[in-house]
C-alpha cells in the first residue's frame, strides 16, 4: 500500500506542480474580476470603498487587453489597455461634459487619471484623494495664498471647490457652472434682492467682473472678500480720471483732496456709512413717494433721515 502511495505521488506530483504553473495564463486568458481579484494578486482593489464598474462586475477585459500568454510572465508588460487616456474612458462614459468652450486641462489632454484611480478609490467617483485636496495638489501657488489668507469664501471653508466649478468643462469662463454673478446669488439671496428692485443701482455690478470688480471668489485679506477695503476699493473706480469717455466717473479722489473741510466719515474711507454699494432699495421707508432722482448715489436712506442717524435734530433746531 505504501508503495502504491509513493508511486501516485511520484507520478501525480509533476503534473500538479505542471496545472499550477499553467493557472496564471487560464487566469489570464479568462480575464475575469473574480479571477484578477482572487489567488491573493489584485485583491485590494475590491476592499476599497468604491470600486469601478468593470471590476466590480467582473469585466477586466473591457479595459485591458493581454498581451502575453501567461501572468505573471516576468519580462515586460502582460496586459496593455484597449485604448489610450479619454478614448478608454469614453468606451463606456459619455462626453457630454466635455463639450464646453473651457476645458480642465487633465479633461483637454484626455489625463482622466490625473484625478481618478481606475480601479477603486475611498472616495465617491473614484478619485484619488477628496475633491478640495486634490484641486489644492495641482493648483499649489492658490493653496499657499489660501493659507495665508485672512478670510476664506464660506463655500471653500464648509463646501468644496465643487459647489462653484465643473470638473471637466464648462461654457463659462473658470469652469464656473453657470453666469458667475447668477452663481453668487445662488446663495447670496438678500443681495439679489437688491439686484431686482433697487432704482438706483451700482453700475459695478453690470459691467466686466460684476461682483469680481470688488469681491474676490475665493479668499481676501479683506473682510467680505473685498480686493480693497473702504474708500480705496471705491476710488478704484470713483478716484480717476477718464477724459476719452463722455460718461467718466466723477474723480471723488480729486474733490476730497482738494477740500479743507471733509465730512467725518469721508474722511475715515468709510464710503458705505451713506452709500450701500449694492444698490439702493425702493420701498416706501425710503422714498415716502419721492422721485428716485430727486436722491441719487444709493444713499442707504432719504438723505434727511441719514444724515439725523449721526446728527441729533437739536443740533439744527433755532
Amino acid at each position: 500500500m505504501d508503495k502504491q502511495k509513493r508511486f501516485l505521488r511520484q507520478r501525480l506530483l509533476p503534473v500538479f506542480i505542471l496545472f499550477t504553473l499553467c493557472l496564471p495564463a487560464i487566469t489570464a486568458a479568462d480575464g475575469r474580476a473574480e479571477n484578477c481579484l482572487a489567488g491573493g494578486c489584485h485583491t485590494e482593489i475590491r476592499d476599497r470603498k468604491v470600486v469601478h464598474a468593470p471590476a466590480d462586475g467582473g469585466d477586466c477585459l473591457s479595459c485591458h487587453r493581454q498581451e502575453k500568454q501567461t501572468h505573471p510572465s516576468g519580462s515586460g508588460p502582460d496586459f496593455s489597455a484597449t485604448a489610450e487616456g479619454g478614448p478608454l474612458c469614453f468606451q463606456c462614459h459619455e462626453q457630454g461634459g466635455f463639450s464646453g468652450r473651457h476645458l480642465h486641462g487633465p479633461s483637454a489632454s484626455g489625463n482622466c487619471t490625473a484625478c481618478h484611480d481606475p480601479h477603486g478609490s475611498s472616495e465617491a467617483n473614484l478619485l484619488k484623494m477628496p475633491l478640495k485636496e486634490l484641486c489644492l495638489d495641482c493648483h499649489q501657488d492658490f493653496a499657499e495664498n489660501m493659507e495665508q489668507a485672512t478670510h476664506l469664501h464660506t463655500a471653500i471653508r464648509k463646501l468644496d471647490c465643487g459647489a462653484c466649478h465643473l470638473p471637466h468643462g464648462s461654457d463659462s469662463p473658470s469652469l464656473l457652472k453657470g453666469d458667475s454673478i447668477e452663481l453668487c446669488f445662488g446663495c447670496h439671496d438678500n443681495i439679489r434682492g437688491k439686484y431686482d428692485s433697487s432704482l438706483t443701482k451700482h453700475k459695478a455690478l453690470y459691467i466686466r467682473q460684476r461682483c469680481g470688480n470688488c469681491h474676490f471668489a475665493h479668499f481676501s485679506q479683506y473682510p467680505a472678500l473685498l480686493v480693497r477695503e473702504g474708500a480705496d476699493l471705491c476710488y478704484t473706480c470713483h478716484g480717476q480720471d477718464d477724459p476719452g469717455r463722455s460718461d467718466a466717473l466723477p474723480n471723488i479722489r480729486v474733490e476730497i483732496e482738494s477740500k479743507e473741510h471733509v465730512h467725518g466719515p469721508v474722511a475715515d474711507g468709510e464710503c458705505a456709512a451713506c452709500h450701500d454699494p449694492h444698490g439702493r432699495g425702493n420701498s416706501d421707508e425710503y422714498f415716502n413717494g419721492i422721485a428716485d432722482s430727486t436722491y441719487p448715489s444709493m444713499l442707504v436712506e432719504k438723505e434727511e433721515k441719514l444724515c439725523f442717524k449721526c446728527h441729533s435734530n437739536s443740533e439744527w433746531e433755532t
